[in-house]
């Protein structure tokens, strides 16, 4: 409800009238196009309005740019107000294709009532024209988060650039200027979207740490990390990080460390980059009898970097089947478990029973 020096009383007929999602919320995605019915919702003091005659009727708007002047037909000067007009004078404005919403209030005047209309225009997305990237077009696209025959109003223009720009300070660039212009096509209803990109400096790499835990970590590992995916210099781009934290863990993973664990966290004012590194337990493959096959062609058998489940029961399986499929119909595999110091070490041994004898044994890094 709002208020008016020239009004003796008001009240409002708040409505909730949208084009395809209840009432327009606000928020950084943007919606396609389907219809609705409108709805009214009564601020229930609606009762001192109720039965007077409508002396004048206003179509108003907060976005003057999309604006279109509407005159309403089906509802008129004179006519005795009620909610069902108030609704019936909505779904005339909305039916006009240029409005995403629409509420009625209602000002209690000398003579009788002022019905207004406050209504959000919208357009519908004809095309996205991109210009002066250095992303990927597709990428980009989905940042913007608005596709063809999308809805947009006049401030979801702001949420483009904001999203464009997002994408391209976490790939790396953090000074990106983004213009976004919405062009009149021959359709009234309809814009281009031309997004222009203005990348600025790269944000690179100047430091780069790792914690890893448990601490004292072997020449093997400092080997491992050195191959991160990022180095100094190198652009300080979210995906990159993401591929590279990956990579590092499949790698880990490989040479045992089964349950390591990667993430990153990046000192933007720095350009530092900490990489935290949770080794866990370690398993050490070794085989021994393995006549037919050497180690190398036995560590891809059990699939380590692959397969989520690495359980001491389930490699026996996979060694025995890699076995069978070769024409080892009869092999067996044993398996025995054995603590080794302390508990710092727990052994799987494999044993193949026919043809070949392997062990495993799985070392835990000290915690």
């Amino acid at each position: 409800m709002w208020a008016s020096a020239r009004a003796a009383s008001v009240f409002a007929f708040l409505a909730a009238v949208t084009m395809g999602h209840g009432a327009r919320a606000e928020t950084s995605a943007l919606r396609p196009l389907s219809v609705q019915a409108p709805e009214l919702f009564e601020s229930g003091i609606a009762a001192e309005g109720l039965g007077l005659p409508i002396q004048r009727i206003e179509v108003v708007s907060a976005d003057p740019k999309w604006f279109v002047p509407v005159r309403l037909r089906y509802v008129n000067v004179g006519e005795r107000l009620s909610a069902e007009v108030a609704r019936r004078a909505l779904r005339e404005v909305l039916a006009t294709g240029g409005y995403a919403s629409a509420r009625a209030e209602v000002e209690v005047i000398p003579g009788g009532a002022l019905l207004r209309l406050r209504v959000v225009p919208r357009r519908i997305v004809a095309s996205v024209k991109l210009r002066g990237l250095l992303l990927d077009e597709d990428d980009i696209t989905q940042a913007t988060a608005v596709a063809i025959g999308a809805e947009i109003v006049f401030d979801d223009i702001q949420r483009v650039a904001l999203h464009v720009r997002d994408y391209y300070d976490a790939r790396g660039f953090p000074d990106a200027s983004i213009d976004v212009q919405a062009l009149d096509t021959d359709d009234p209803l309809r814009v281009s979207l031309v997004i222009s990109v203005a990348a600025g400096r790269l944000r690179r790499v100047k430091s780069r740490v790792f914690l890893v835990e448990p601490r004292g970590a072997t020449p093997e590992v400092d080997a491992v990390l050195e191959g991160y995916g990022l180095g100094i210099g190198d652009r300080l781009d979210a995906r990159l990080l993401e591929q590279a934290d990956a990579a590092l863990v499949k790698e880990l993973i490989v040479r045992g460390w089964q349950a390591a664990k990667v993430t990153h966290e990046v000192l933007r004012a720095a350009s530092s980059l900490r990489i935290s590194v949770k080794l866990g337990r370690r398993a050490v493959i070794e085989f021994e009898g393995n006549q037919s096959y050497d180690a190398s062609q036995l560590l891809l058998a059990l699939e380590l970097d692959t397969r989520e489940d690495r359980q001491p029961e389930s490699l026996r399986e996979r060694l025995r089947d890699f076995y069978a499929r070769r024409g080892f119909w009869d092999a067996t595999v044993e398996l025995r478990l054995e603590q080794r110091g302390s508990n710092t070490a727990t052994a799987y041994h494999l044993g193949l029973l026919r043809g070949c004898r392997c062990a495993w044994s799985g070392v835990d890094t000290p915690a």
